[in-house]
């Protein structure tokens, strides 16, 4: 047939193209169809209304994998009915450079489907893909169905609109995790990769394994490196029967001449001393322990169901682009018994090849069904047997159990519905009793908690606060003193835990930015480790802040959390602080001129880009594996400093770190004349307390506080001992100071009886944990409550003034 060519085509290029397409290896095959082989001349004179699909390789037709593929394509298709005229072209990349090899190939599928477009493209493995993003006008907005992509970072780049298909999952961890189960002895990894872009991808990733596994010695003998006789000498001299080596499909080494990959790995699994593992490859009995076993078929199946999707007008962007991860391994029987490996450690799935023959692996199935014929036999033979037996003696009552037997059948049907019915209404008793229990007790469980809890700390603190007044080493006050801390923080734990048992927020208070910060230094460098470099710049005049208990150290540790995941490999951390007067804040309009604290974390690592900024602050938005992370950290910073009139920004970009700001309103200072009166003096003049706790432990410490102070003090266990005290003592007392929440008779109950014969006694309570209601009965004066947990000078400071208040400010109690 006499060659056409468009207006102003020269037939002398397309010649040219043409002899160096197949010189480079270009292979094309086209004409093939799904519904059989390439239609015959006399076919194609007809007019062919098959839609056209390419199917576009990336290498040629020696590679096991694209025939598997194509096979598994073709299988698929013919199963669900879809017609095309599939026209498969090859790029063979694995003998020519892509720099070169890419534009003549572009040419010559430009110029072969310039006059008929296709319907679809089907682009098989990395290179094929990567050919059709760097030349979208070959088959411009054809839609593309993807196969065999195992670079996550090319399927992100896919446009949506235009690219569908599947991804294929092959990690190398669990290459290496089964390799060390099988070898457990094994403390080093021979690697062995191409010399192709394929083979230096395999190679990031273990360098990236090795980064994560420092106890684990990976040796690289990439052939980007080596030449082959270089790659089996070092195997002849370094390899031990302990070490494991890894290998793919070598055909390019360090002279970037054509290597046959079979002879390699043969040359390979010869020279090492080690069980070799490939992986890329499916060619087992080379002296292989085990390889990748090929899955092309099941994908290109897979394949073929996007196919139909797309050609049945489907739009792309609504076909997922999902992984396909059936990836099996093949294990050699001649290599398990070599290296000792037995049969039950293998994977489940696992296929094991080249097995000896043996007569009952050469008939097994035949010898089953035999077995089972004879078998059946058998039973069938017994069972006429015994049922002639039976039936001679069950007719005679047949006919007399029918009757009987219908009306059962209809009672126990009538029994059954009921039962039912009983049932179904007990389970949904059952499920919302057991919802209304789970409530009550995470109420009860989070104030029982914070009660119990804060008698601890009080005795805690307590103490510490006795022994540092007491100490005279240095050492031993130190000590002291970081008791002192910790007391206070589990308080402050304590506080936000009562505050949710209740629904409600933690007062304000004021915070010294500088020193809270400098205080946390110590956890931040273990939440950084060794690999981040921590600095910290704070202007000690920073000035103070009005945030909920602990709340300013949520803020940045979320930060510095954040700021260290985007660290893998280590890197800088600094954290500043400086007060600022700002009229206009970049990046934060919303905020109001004034004096501001403004808290910086700025990190060297991975940064973000423009998308991600704009959703870094929503509530579960994470960039981070599933599992790793809540998305919750940050919104909870936004949270908090939106919360207190503040604002949060942030600054990044890929590769340049990012440095988040929180600018939260400087707290103003309280004149002098506000503060509330607090004694002058806590020291004792004889007065006589009656002190009423039930925790032993924390009655002798404010007994022994109280007394060193100058008073005279009175103990009981619980209200009923404090009435007997009360009604048997003659002298005076001043004062009675009683735990809220008691076994028995509470403090509320405990304070009305005392006034009921004792109208002047003072009373002052103490309270861990008490329901909202019974503290307010107990007294309408919130001065007269000591929270625990309080130190010793807090509980001097309660009882002084609770002894000072006048008849105005005595406490009133409920009357009933």
């Amino acid at each position: 047939m006499p060659l056409t060519f468009a207006p102003g085509h020269r037939p002398g290029a397309l010649v040219r193209l043409t002899a160096a397409c197949v010189v480079l290896g270009v292979w094309t095959a086209g004409g093939a169809s799904a519904q059989g082989p390439p239609a015959t001349p006399a076919a194609h004179a007809t007019a062919d209304t098959r839609p056209v699909v390419v199917l576009l390789h990336s290498y040629d037709t020696t590679y096991a994998w694209s025939r598997h593929v194509t096979s598994g394509l073709y299988a698929g298709m013919d199963r669900l009915g879809v017609v095309a005229d599939v026209r498969e072209e090859y790029l063979d990349v694995r003998r020519h450079e892509r720099r070169e090899h890419f534009p003549l190939v572009r040419a010559l599928l430009h110029t072969k489907y310039l006059a008929a477009a296709p319907r679809l493209v089907v682009a098989s493995d990395n290179a094929a893909v990567e050919f059709l993003l760097a030349y979208p006008d070959v088959f411009a907005d054809t839609p593309v169905v993807v196969a065999g992509i195992d670079d996550e970072a090319l399927l992100a780049r896919l446009p949506r609109d235009r690219f569908t298909g599947l991804g294929e999952e092959f990690r190398l961890e669990s290459l290496i995790d089964l390799g060390l189960r099988l070898r457990p002895r094994a403390q080093r990894i021979f690697t062995i990769t191409d010399n192709t872009p394929y083979g230096r991808g395999h190679q990031g990733l273990f360098a990236y394994i090795q980064s994560t596994r420092p106890a684990l010695r990976l040796v690289d003998l990439s052939a980007s490196r080596h030449t082959v006789s270089q790659i089996r000498d070092r195997l002849i001299a370094e390899t031990t029967p302990d070490d494991l080596v890894l290998v793919a499909s070598i055909t390019h080494d360090l002279t970037d001449a054509h290597q046959t990959a079979g002879e390699v790995v043969r040359m390979v699994a010869s020279a090492s001393r080690a069980p070799v593992i490939g992986f890329g490859f499916s060619n087992v009995g080379q002296g292989v322990l085990a390889t990748t076993a090929s899955t092309g078929v099941h994908h290109g199946e897979l394949v073929a169901q996007r196919v139909q999707q797309v050609l049945a007008g489907t739009p792309v962007r609504d076909i997922p682009l999902a992984m396909d991860s059936t990836t099996l391994l093949a294990f050699d029987a001649p290599q398990l018994s070599r290296w000792g490996i037995p049969r039950a450690s293998l994977p489940s799935n696992a296929l094991v090849l080249n097995e000896p023959p043996s007569f009952y692996r050469a008939y097994r199935r035949m010898i089953w069904t035999g077995a089972a014929f004879i078998g059946l036999q058998m039973l069938i033979i017994g069972g006429l047997i015994v049922n002639v037996r039976r039936r001679r003696r069950a007719e005679s009552v047949l006919a007399a159990q029918a009757s009987a037997l219908a009306s059962s059948n209809h009672q126990l049907e009538e029994m059954n519905r009921s039962l039912r019915l009983e049932t179904q209404g007990r389970v949904q008793a059952e499920d919302h009793l057991r919802h209304a229990q789970k409530m009550e007790a995470v109420g009860r469980l989070a104030g029982g908690v914070a009660h119990d809890f804060n008698n601890l700390l009080t005795v805690i603190l307590g103490y510490a606060s006795l022994l540092h007044g007491a100490a005279r080493d240095t050492t031993a006050r130190d000590g002291l003193e970081q008791i002192r801390r910790a007391g206070e923080q589990a308080a402050s734990l304590t506080q936000n835990l009562l505050a949710f048992s209740r629904k409600s927020v933690a007062a304000p208070v004021r915070v010294d930015v500088a020193v809270a910060i400098g205080q946390l230094e110590p956890m931040v460098r273990r939440f950084c480790g060794d690999e981040v470099t921590l600095t910290l710049d704070l202007d000690p005049a920073t000035g103070q802040v009005a945030l909920g208990e602990g709340q300013l150290e949520q803020v940045l540790l979320n930060l510095v959390i954040h700021a260290r995941d985007a660290m893998p490999a280590g890197g800088d951390l600094r954290i500043t602080c400086r007060g600022d007067e700002v009229t206009v804040a970049p990046g934060a309009p919303e905020l109001r001129a004034g004096r501001y604290i403004v808290i910086r974390v700025a990190d060297t690592g991975v940064g973000m880009d423009e998308e991600t900024r704009a959703h870094v602050f929503e509530p579960f938005f994470t960039t981070k594996p599933v599992g790793r992370g809540t998305g919750l950290g940050l919104a909870t910073v936004y949270g908090i400093v939106t919360q207190h009139g503040g604002a949060v920004t942030v600054a990044s970009a890929p590769g340049a770190g990012s440095c988040f700001s929180v600018w939260l309103p400087e707290a103003t200072v309280v004149a002098t004349g506000d503060q509330p009166s607090v004694p002058t003096s806590t020291v004792g003049r004889g007065e006589v307390i009656l002190l009423v706790e039930d925790e032993v432990d924390l009655r002798r410490l404010a007994a022994t506080v109280l007394r060193e102070a100058g008073y005279e003090v009175l103990e009981a266990p619980n209200g009923s001992a404090a009435l007997a005290l009360v009604q048997h003592r003659d002298a005076s007392l001043h004062l009675v100071l009683t735990d809220i929440v008691m076994p028995g008779m509470d403090g509320y109950l405990l304070a009305q009886r005392l006034r009921e014969s004792c109208p002047e006694v003072r009373v002052a309570f103490m309270s861990g944990y008490a329901e909202p209601d019974l503290e307010a009965r107990a007294t309408t004066d919130p001065s007269l409550l000591l929270r625990k947990p309080f130190t010793p000078t807090a509980l001097l400071a309660h009882v002084r003034h609770a002894l000072s208040a006048g008849a105005g400010t005595r406490p009133r109690l409920a009357a009933g």
